[in-house]
C-alpha cells in the first residue's frame, strides 16, 4: 500500500493566475492588477524600532516595476530631492511624519509605517502621492516622480542602492517568505539547519531570534528584485517532501520514491542525500554524504518490525544544488509509521483459524501481560482498542462458541460484585461473557477459582494477582482466604463492557464516567462520607498521568463532588481513571473517540 509522507514545513506560496496590464497614457503610469488564487497574509518586522508590514505579494509587484528603469534608485540623490521640493513644507513633523531624511521617513508617522519595502502598492506614502493627496494644492509630483518612488520602494526602500548584480531567480531563497522562522530553519534529527536571512537560531534558548537581515537588502543567495544581472549566486531550498514522496512498506524494509519532485528550472542539481531518523539519523546506503547520486528512488533495508513497529519514521531528503554551499541548504522531510498488520484476528496460534486454543492463548497472555510479545499477538486485539483484556476474550469466545460475532440479545447491561462468606460472586441482568480483575494483597492470600466456566485462572506476581473468568456458568467467581483490595475490574457481556458496582470501601465511591465512550468531556461523581486525602488521576495506556481530576484533602460531604475531564487536547484512545484514598482504590476504563 502506498503512503505519502507528511509535509515537513508549511510555506504559503502564491502564484498569479492572471495578470492584466493597464496603460494610462495621460499619467504614463503602469498599473498592475492581479487575480490571485488563495490568501495573502501580512507580517511585520522591526526597522529602527518601528513595526514595518510586509505583504506576501511584494516580490511579484516589484519584478514588474523593474522594467521602468535599468538603473537602481538612490534615496539621497533621487528621492530626497523630490521630497524636499514637494513635501517637506508640510511634513517636517506633521502627524509625526518627517520626510527630511531617510531615517525619519522609515520611522513612519503616529499611525505607523508609511513604507512597506518591496511593495509600493501597500505603502502609504506612494498611495498618497499617486492619488494627489500629497502634496496638497497644484504642486503634484509628476508621473515620472511617482514612478521613481514606486521603483525605489520595490527595490527594497534602501538608503543606498545595492549592486545591480545578484540572484535574479524568484524560485531561490526569498525574503518575501522569510517572515516566519520555520520557513528556512529546519530540524533534522535534533540538528537545526539555519538558512534564514531574517532569523538566527539561538542554541542557548533553543528559539529563533529576529535579526532582520532582509531589511538591509537580501542576504547572499537570496532573490534580489533590484538586481538586473544574475551572478550565479542563487541558493535553492526546494527538496522532496509531502505528496512528492511515496512509501512502500515491505517486510524487510521501506521503499522510497520521490520521482514526483521537480527541482527549480534554473537550479543545477548535483545529488540527493537521504537520512532515516527515528531517535537519531542514519544515512541511507547509496545516498550518503560521500555519494553523488541523482536517482530518485531507493530501498531502505532494515528490520523495522523490531526497530520501528508502530513508530513514526522521518525520512529527510536533502538536495545538493551547484550554487548551494552544501547539502544542508535544501532539506525536505516526509513521514511514515509502519505497522505489522493482522489479517486474521483471533488466530493467535497461527493455525489458520480461531478456536478454543486461541481463547486459552489469549487468556494466558493477558494474565501474563505479554500479548504484544507473541508472534501473532496483534491478532488478540479483537475490539481494536489498542490493548488486550477480557473484552477481547469474550469477543473471541462468542465467535468460537456461538458461531456469531455479532453479540447476544440477552447481554447484561449492568452487574454487581458480591463479596460474602469468603466468596466473590457476580449478579447481572443478563449474559456475562467474562470478568477480569486485579487484586492487591498480602502474601497470605489464597484463591480457588470456579470450575464452572469456559476458562478460569489467575496469575500472582509478588502482592498482585490478575484473574480471568470467561463465560461463567454460575454467579460464583472464586473463593478466598485473606484480605485483598480490588484495584481494577472489567466486566463484559458478549461484546461490550458492563457497568459494575463494587462491594468494597463503601465509605468512598467513584461513579461510572458518563458519557463513556465520550468526546471530549466526561463526568463522574466522587462520594466522600468522611474527610480525607484523595487523588483522582487519568492515565494513558503507557501508565502516564495525563490529567489530575482531584488531589489533596477533601471535606466530607453528603453531596457528591462532580469531577469533569475535558480531553480536548488528548488523542483518541483508551484511558484509565483511578481514585486512590486511604483504604480505597478503584479504576475504570474511559474510551475517548474523536
Amino acid at each position: 500500500m502506498s503512503n505519502t509522507g507528511g509535509q515537513f514545513r508549511v510555506k504559503i506560496e502564491t502564484e498569479p493566475s492572471m495578470w492584466f496590464r493597464k496603460l494610462h497614457f495621460v499619467t504614463e503610469y503602469i498599473n498592475l492588477n492581479s487575480q490571485i488564487n488563495g490568501k495573502f497574509g501580512t507580517s511585520f518586522y522591526q526597522n529602527n524600532g518601528v513595526i514595518m508590514y510586509i505583504n506576501k505579494l511584494k516580490y511579484f509587484l516589484s519584478c514588474s516595476l523593474l522594467t521602468l528603469s535599468l538603473g537602481q534608485v538612490d534615496f539621497n540623490s533621487d528621492i530626497q530631492p523630490i521630497l524636499n521640493a514637494k513635501c517637506i513644507q508640510c511634513h517636517g513633523s506633521s502627524a509625526g511624519l518627517s520626510l527630511s531624511s531617510y531615517d525619519n521617513l522609515m520611522a513612519g508617522s503616529y499611525n505607523g509605517a508609511v513604507i512597506n519595502p518591496y511593495d509600493h502598492s501597500s505603502s502609504e506614502l506612494w498611495l498618497r502621492v499617486y492619488s494627489g493627496q500629497m502634496p496638497p494644492g497644484n504642486n503634484d509630483m509628476t508621473s515620472a516622480e511617482v514612478d521613481l518612488v514606486a521603483q525605489w520602494i520595490d527595490e527594497g526602500a534602501l538608503e543606498e542602492p545595492g549592486s545591480s548584480m545578484g540572484c535574479t531567480d524568484p524560485e531561490a531563497y526569498n525574503c518575501a517568505d522569510d517572515d516566519e522562522w520555520s520557513t528556512y530553519i529546519v530540524d533534522v534529527g535534533g540538528v537545526m539547519y539555519d538558512n534564514s536571512c531574517n532569523w538566527y537560531w539561538n542554541t542557548g534558548t533553543w528559539e529563533a531570534d529576529y535579526v532582520g537581515g532582509c531589511e538591509s537588502g537580501p542576504c547572499d543567495g537570496f532573490y534580489n528584485p533590484g538586481a538586473t544581472t544574475d551572478d550565479g549566486s542563487c541558493r535553492y531550498y526546494q527538496a522532496p517532501q509531502g505528496d512528492e514522496v511515496i512509501f512502500e512498506v515491505e517486510s524487510n524494509g521501506i521503499s522510497i520514491d520521490w520521482s514526483a519532485f521537480t527541482p527549480p528550472t534554473n537550479a543545477v542539481l548535483e545529488s540527493f542525500h537521504v537520512q532515516r531518523c527515528i531517535v537519531g539519523c542514519t544515512w541511507i546506503e547509496g545516498f550518503t554524504l560521500g555519494d553523488s547520486n541523482t536517482g530518485q528512488n531507493t530501498f531502505d533495508e532494515f528490520d523495522w518490525q523490531n526497530e520501528a513497529n508502530g513508530v513514526q519514521i522521518k525520512y529527510a531528503i536533502a538536495v545538493k544544488y551547484e550554487s548551494n554551499p552544501y547539502w544542508g541548504w535544501a532539506i525536505g522531510a516526509s513521514y511514515i509509521t509502519p505497522e505489522v498488520s493482522c489479517s486474521a484476528l483471533g488466530d493467535l496460534n497461527g493455525d489458520g483459524g480461531y478456536n478454543v486454543l486461541d481463547i486459552v492463548t489469549l487468556a494466558n497472555c493477558i494474565l501474563a501481560g505479554n500479548c504484544a510479545e507473541l508472534e501473532n499477538g496483534c491478532a488478540g486485539d479483537l475490539n481494536g482498542d489498542g490493548g488486550y483484556n477480557v473484552l477481547d476474550i469474550v469477543t473471541l469466545a462468542n465467535c468460537v462458541l456461538a458461531g456469531d460475532c455479532g453479540g447476544r440479545i440477552d447481554d447484561a447491561s449492568e452487574a454487581s460484585l458480591i463479596k460474602k462468606d469468603n466468596i466473590v460472586s457476580i449478579e447481572a441482568n443478563g449474559f456475562i461473557g467474562g470478568v477480569q480483575m486485579t487484586l492487591n494483597h498480602d502474601s497470605d492470600l489464597s484463591i480457588e477459582m470456579t470450575d464452572r466456566a469456559l476458562f478460569a485462572d489467575y496469575l500472582t506476581t509478588d502482592n498482585e494477582t490478575r484473574l480471568l473468568v470467561i463465560s461463567p456458568e454460575t454467579e460464583e467467581l472464586f473463593t478466598y482466604n485473606g484480605e485483598f483490595e480490588i484495584t481494577e475490574i472489567i466486566v463484559a457481556n458478549s461484546q461490550y463492557e458492563v457497568s459494575v458496582d463494587l462491594p468494597i470501601a463503601a465509605s468512598f465511591s467513584l461513579s461510572d464516567a458518563y458519557p463513556n465512550p465520550f468526546n471530549p468531556v466526561t463526568t463522574m461523581t466522587l462520594t466522600m462520607p468522611v474527610s480525607g486525602d484523595i487523588k483522582v488521576e487519568v492515565y494513558n495506556l503507557l501508565g502516564q498521568v495525563v490529567a489530575t481530576l482531584a488531589s489533596g484533602y477533601m471535606e466530607a460531604s453528603t453531596t457528591p463532588y462532580t469531577l469533569t475531564w475535558d480531553a480536548s487536547n488528548a488523542s483518541s484512545g483508551v484511558y484509565f481513571v483511578q481514585a486512590d484514598a486511604e483504604g480505597f482504590k478503584t479504576t475504570q476504563k474511559l474510551m475517548l473517540i474523536k
